[in-house]
């Protein structure tokens, strides 16, 4: 049987534009990344505004476990289904996380022979937005740190503050270890450990001691 990846892999692929052209859609609203990936210009809203609208189906389900519930393969299945019989159908689900992607999951693009292509593309990198929010969010974080370095002019109260910026490696070798473990330990916000289970909080002492072992080699590796 072959798997998900040698499925994905072993199809050959339309274009954009021969996609765009079986949703009866002018390829002139197509916002090309590549041959296989495009957003769509959102001025044909005031092009269909007058077709008559179509019927929308919602695919969901509760507690998922952790490899999850089967509603992208559910949901891609129903739509090739229904183009199958004729009915002219696309599918919208929300592009994956990394998190999944480098987790217990593997992927959120469904799987066998019910799965969004170009597979790898759609789960690491797709249009690049979810590396835009990350730069932007990385972006706040530097001048956020460096308004905080250069005496706080803002008055900002650094207890409020929910998200952290971790220094690269490139970055790290001017710093002490000291002030390397002082790093770490700011990672964690001490004051929700108490309201997390045993389980959260020997992760996250794991995590700690982790990283206090790498940086601590790289500081050592320094000092030689």
């Amino acid at each position: 049987m072959l798997s998900a990846i040698e499925i994905a892999q072993r199809v050959k692929l339309d274009t954009v534009e021969k996609i765009a052209q079986k949703l009866k859609l002018n390829t002139k609203y197509l916002i090309p990344y590549g041959k296989y990936i495009a957003k769509i210009d959102l001025g044909i809203l005031e092009k269909i505004k007058t077709k008559p609208k179509g019927k929308y189906v919602v695919v969901t389900a509760i507690t998922p476990t952790p490899l999850g519930e089967g509603k992208t393969v559910t949901t891609i299945g129903l739509s090739m289904g229904l183009n199958r019989i004729g009915k002219l159908t696309s599918t919208c689900i929300r592009q994956p996380s990394l998190g999944p992607v480098f987790g217990i999951k593997g992927g959120a693009a469904g799987g066998g022979y019910s799965q969004v292509l170009p597979m790898e593309d759609f789960n690491l990198h797709f249009t690049g937005d979810v590396h835009a929010v990350g730069l932007a969010h990385n972006l706040a974080a530097a001048f956020l740190d460096n308004s905080l370095l250069k005496g706080n002019i803002l008055k900002i109260n650094q207890e409020k503050i929910y998200f952290k910026l971790f220094d690269s490696l490139c970055q790290i070798n001017n710093i002490s270890y000291s002030e390397m473990q002082k790093k770490i330990n700011s990672m964690f916000n001490y004051r929700v450990l108490g309201s997390l289970s045993p389980l959260h909080k020997r992760a996250i002492n794991k995590i700690k001691k982790s990283l206090n072992a790498i940086y601590g080699q790289i500081s050592g590796n320094n000092k030689e």
